[in-house]
């Protein structure tokens, strides 16, 4: 499995009083005919991979599978990890992202979006697999008019297709090198790449 590291060279300024808020999630790689599915933003410009927060006493497989349901209305089953991508901001760890591959079995059930899913027009789409990589790439995503975050999720959702590259790069068969050192350029970001031994599927903070 690779394991992918994201950060902005930029140090914190100022005092850490409390423990620095983190996310762990997982997303799904569900392709169907050529196509990946993505829960598309409609107000960010954002493509991702369904998936979402893990919640306590969650498998990775079973966080897939429940965002799938609530976010698109799908029914899948999650298998092995591809890959994991962590994101370190202003010196702290703030996003990590496991991505494991899934299978669609049933699709348009009743969804149970969030108000903020709602509010930024949360919908289903499906890329072509071809064309994928260039086309994350040359789209970019932007926040919302009525949306305020503190820099850190600024910077991530600016970062976010890159992202979604990163953790596709495997299993697409992309190599993510050159594609990390064209991004990169001038935005002091850096991307280290680490293959991971994980026999057993096993997600550890």
């Amino acid at each position: 499995m690779l394991h992918i590291i994201i950060h902005d060279d930029q140090e914190f300024i100022g005092v850490e009083t409390t423990t620095p808020w983190s996310r762990r999630a997982c997303r799904g790689i569900i392709e169907q005919d050529g196509k990946l599915l993505f829960s598309y933003l409609k107000h960010r410009n954002m493509y991702l991979l369904p998936g979402g927060g893990i919640d306590p006493g969650e498998t990775p497989q079973q966080c897939v599978q429940r965002e799938c349901m609530e976010e698109l209305g799908y029914e899948v089953v999650a298998g092995k990890p591809w890959a994991l991508v962590s994101e370190y901001f202003n010196g702290f760890l703030r996003f990590e992202n496991l991505y494991l591959q899934a299978s669609c079995i049933q699709q348009n059930l009743p969804t149970t979006r969030t108000e903020e899913e709602t509010s930024l027009g949360l919908e289903a789409r499906w890329v072509d697999k071809e064309l994928l990589v260039d086309f994350l790439l040359g789209s970019k995503p932007y926040v919302a008019g009525f949306e305020q975050h503190p820099d850190f999720i600024l910077k991530a959702i600016a970062n976010s297709h890159f992202r979604e590259v990163c953790g596709l790069a495997e299993y697409l068969g992309v190599d993510l090198e050159p594609l990390a050192a064209i991004f990169s350029e001038g935005k002091r970001i850096t991307v280290r790449l680490e293959h991971v031994e994980s026999a057993d599927g096993s997600y550890h903070a």
